[in-house]
């Protein structure tokens, strides 16, 4: 059979469900065929609600041929405004904006339209809209209906959202000095809202010409001052030198420590020196931030003095536990900073001995290496494509637990299977998760015939729609594999899936081709990660790199 990953079989049968932000679901999107693409866009032109609309934007992302088309259905369709403006805001990441700004002369008017309407849920939704894909015609028109929700602010404790909306979608599409004026203008009203104009404050701060944005960065460091993150350190940190001096009053002086660190690690961006300096001189304020600037200066450099005052540090740093410092201490490397985060690891070690993360750092204590060479051991061996070891140049720079690298590449080629027992599914998607192996064979494993059925207490089975849950006794789960047919049976464990069954599928699976030698090995102290690989080159890499213990082989 042709398998697809769960995931997109998910996706394809319900777009909303998508996820934008989602590196996986990107992925995915990005590589789909031409009869997944017609799948989407068959839901796109008579899906119903977020399906129907995900589709559609998922599509221009991908800057599909019909999506023109399919956006002009929606916004001709009163009944889709509202589901088809959130899902062009949650679309309008950074990775698809450009995409999705391609369509404006079809969106703008549609968008005024909505901002026209009485509707005031419709109103706010058309501005954030107008706001998130930065439409930059529009913002005189969203500062004028900015100005009269301001004039209307109540002074009682009674909340409104629309004038925030509007205002932040006027700074978003036209970050000008009159916009900037209003900005400014509520913020010395007399008044306590809940919304708050904090995202037109930092674009101000981030966007607005000279002489227009200055006032607003210094409010943004007095807003970080007093713990306030969101947004407030990229827009300092977005004016350059120009913003030192506030980001060093806050370092200095702020009493949230979190606000602080952020303020010297963004120091460390604009000048290394100077958050070295503090780093040393004022740690306690700023711990973590303190660790992160000092292993950061002093990648891979073993200097003892430096990783001896960052051992002494972490020692002092009761929020978070030893071990959480490992990357920082490796970072530096040498003698001194390698034993603390040995003797770091061995305590977690004691604590929990299948801690999930025991492998990986015991990985990186021991045997870390360059990220670039691990993947060039990898490809060496024939275990991966060479356009997989990409995934190195994703990771951090210097030494890289082994662990880590050899999971990141293979997901990259695509040749891992990766799931939670909890499948979230009744009944447990058996036959989805065999589509993923079969997927991450690349083609290697055929399988035919999968079947799902139910079994009642007497043994005999049924279909599932056929039966009272309270009935179901448990399930067989069968297909056809080089010419053998393979079946498990299993109680009814709600949605979790049956390890035994899935242990069983994995070893089962084989290539088509007799002298293909790889197979899915089971990887960590969870069986929820297999690797299709030659077990013979697999354990070679991994003796080599000190990770042979997490693999529980065939």
């Amino acid at each position: 059979m042709t398998a697809r990953p769960s995931r997109l079989v998910a996706i394809l049968a319900a777009p909303g469900d998508i996820s934008f932000h989602d590196a996986t679901d990107l992925r995915l999107l990005a590589a789909m065929t031409e009869e997944d693409r017609a799948e989407l866009r068959a839901v796109a032109r008579s899906g119903t609600g977020w399906d129907r609309t995900f589709a559609a934007v998922a599509l221009a992302r991908l800057r599909d041929e019909a999506a023109g088309d399919l956006l002009a259905d929606l916004v001709a369709d009163p009944a889709c405004w509202e589901d088809t403006a959130v899902a062009l805001r949650i679309g309008a990441d950074e990775s698809g904006s450009a995409a999705l700004a391609e369509h404006e002369d079809l969106l703008t008017p549609w968008l005024l339209e909505m901002l026209g309407s009485d509707d005031e849920a419709l109103h706010r939704s058309a501005a954030a809209t107008l706001g998130i894909l930065r439409i930059a015609a529009v913002g005189p028109r969203l500062l004028r209906l900015a100005e009269s929700a301001i004039d209307e602010l109540p002074s009682s404790e009674e909340r409104t959202s629309t004038a925030w909306v509007l205002l932040n979608a006027a700074a978003e599409t036209w970050p000008s000095r009159e916009v900037a004026d209003q900005v400014r203008r509520w913020l010395d009203l007399p008044i306590d809202h809940a919304q708050w104009p904090a995202d037109a404050l930092t674009t101000i701060a981030a966007r607005a010409e000279p002489g227009a944005y200055e006032w607003a960065l210094e409010r943004c460091a007095d807003r970080l001052m007093n713990g306030y993150t969101r947004y407030t350190v990229d827009a300092l940190t977005s004016r350059g030198m120009e913003s030192l001096p506030l980001l060093e009053k806050v370092a200095l002086e702020s009493p949230h420590q979190e606000a602080a660190a952020m303020a010297l690690q963004a120091i460390a961006v604009l000048d290394p020196g100077l958050a070295e300096r503090h780093a040393r001189e004022q740690w306690q304020r700023f711990p973590e931030g303190a660790i992160e600037v000092l292993s950061e200066r002093y990648r891979g450099t073993a200097d003892p003095e430096v990783a001896e005052l960052v051992v002494r540090i972490v020692g002092k740093t009761a929020r978070r536990s030893p071990w959480e410092f490992c990357d920082a201490l490796v970072r530096i490397g040498g003698p001194i900073a390698m034993a603390a985060a040995t003797r770091a690891v061995e305590k977690l070690a004691e604590r929990d001995q299948y801690d999930e993360d025991l492998p990986r750092l015991r990985s990186l204590v021991t045997n870390a290496a360059s990220a670039r060479d691990l993947a060039a051991e990898l490809t060496g061996l024939g275990l991966v494509p060479e356009w997989a070891a990409e995934a190195a140049d994703e990771l951090a720079p210097g030494p890289v637990s082994p662990y880590d690298l050899l999971l990141a590449v293979f997901e990259r080629a695509g040749r891992s299977v990766e799931f939670e027992v909890d499948s979230g599914f009744y009944p447990p998607g058996y036959a989805d998760l065999l589509a993923e192996f079969v997927e991450a064979s690349g083609g290697a494993v055929e399988v035919s015939d999968a079947e799902l059925v139910v079994l009642d207490a007497d043994g005999d089975t049924a279909e599932i729609d056929d039966i009272e849950e309270e009935e179901i006794e448990g399930f067989r789960f069968s297909f056809t594999h080089r010419g053998s047919s393979h079946s498990w049976e299993t109680e009814d464990n709600g949605d979790y899936l049956d390890i035994e069954v899935t242990a069983g599928m994995a070893h089962a699976l084989r290539p088509a081709d007799p002298s293909d030698p790889r197979r899915f090995v089971e990887v960590g102290n969870e069986s929820t990660t297999y690797l299709f690989a030659d077990p013979e080159k697999l354990t070679e890499f991994c003796k080599r790199n000190g990770i042979d213990e997490v693999f529980r082989g065939e």
